[in-house]
C-alpha cells in the first residue's frame, strides 16, 4: 500500500509521539496518511525579491473545527542538526512550514483528481524534507520520491534563491520564484496547468488577490497587511469552513522569522 516504511525515522518519531501522549499508533498512523483521510487544506504563499527585500511570506490555513491548541513550534537539534517547524498535533512535523538557518520553505496542498495509494504519503515526504541541509538537497530527495497526492513547495535561503516545486503523483515540476511570485491551492505550472487541475473558487480568488495587491517592490509589512488582510480565511460566506490561523514571514536577507 503505502510506502512509509520507506521513513523508518518518521514512524518511530510517531511511536514515540503515540507513547507519550497515550493514544494507539495505528491512529497516528492513520492521521499522517492524508489521502486516505480526504484531509484537504488550504494556504497562500508568495516570495518577493528586490534591491531592499528578499522574503517568503505564508498563510497557514486549515479547517475551522481544528482547535488553536492543537498547534505548536518545534524545534529538532542534534550535533550537526538545527531545524524548527510550525505544526499541528497529531501529525508530523514539516507539513506546514519550517527552517533552518540559512533557508526556509512552506507547504501549499494541492488537490490531484486520483491519487496512487502505491506512493508515499505527503505527510511524510515534507517531514522528510525538514532533515535536509538546503534547498539542493531538498530538490534531490523530491526528485526520488513518488508521493500518494501533491503538495506545492516555496523555498528559499539566504543566497538569494527561491524555488516553486510542484509535486504530482509520480511527477514533479521546479521553477524559479523570483522576484514576485505567487501560489495558492491549484497547479499552475504550465507542466501541470490543464485539464486534469483541479481549481476551487477559494483557491483562484485568493492567487488573483495575492497578484493583484503583491509586486516585485512590496515591502514585507505591506504584505504583511494583504495576508492578514484580503487574504486572511474566511473572506467570503462561501468560504466558511476554512480559517487562517498564522502568518509567518521569512526574511531571508535579515534571517529572521516572525510568525503573526
Amino acid at each position: 500500500m503505502f510506502k512509509v516504511l520507506l521513513f523508518p525515522e518518521s514512524i518511530s518519531e510517531l511511536r514515540g509521539v503515540a507513547s507519550g501522549a497515550k493514544v494507539d499508533f495505528l491512529d497516528l498512523l492513520l492521521e499522517n496518511c492524508p489521502e486516505l483521510l480526504h484531509k484537504e487544506d488550504g494556504c497562500t504563499s508568495a516570495t518577493v525579491k528586490n534591491k531592499k527585500d528578499f522574503f517568503i511570506i505564508h498563510n497557514e490555513d486549515e479547517v475551522r473545527v481544528r482547535p488553536a491548541s492543537s498547534m505548536a513550534l518545534a524545534r529538532y537539534s542534534g550535533r550537526s542538526y538545527d531545524r524548527s517547524a510550525f505544526l499541528y498535533g497529531g501529525e508530523l512535523a514539516g507539513n506546514a512550514f519550517g527552517w533552518a538557518e540559512d533557508w526556509f520553505y512552506c507547504v501549499n496542498y494541492l488537490p490531484v483528481r486520483k491519487p496512487d495509494l502505491r506512493g508515499a504519503p505527503r505527510y511524510f515526504v515534507a517531514r522528510r524534507v525538514l532533515e535536509e541541509k538546503n534547498i539542493t538537497g531538498a530538490l534531490k530527495f523530491l526528485r526520488s520520491v513518488d508521493d500518494a497526492s501533491g503538495f506545492h513547495y516555496l523555498m528559499g535561503n539566504t543566497d538569494g534563491e527561491a524555488v516553486s516545486v510542484e509535486k504530482r503523483v509520480k511527477d514533479i515540476s521546479i521553477r524559479t520564484a523570483i522576484p514576485a511570485y505567487f501560489h495558492s491551492n491549484h497547479y499552475i505550472h504550465p507542466k501541470f496547468n490543464n485539464s486534469e487541475t483541479v481549481r476551487t473558487k477559494s483557491s483562484m480568488i485568493r492567487l488573483s488577490i495575492a497578484k493583484k495587491e503583491v509586486g516585485r517592490n512590496t515591502n514585507p509589512k505591506e504584505a504583511l497587511t494583504i495576508w492578514r488582510g484580503e487574504l486572511r480565511r474566511p473572506f467570503d460566506k462561501d468560504d466558511y469552513d476554512s480559517k487562517t490561523f498564522a502568518t509567518v514571514i521569512a526574511d531571508l536577507k535579515q534571517k529572521i522569522i516572525s510568525i503573526y
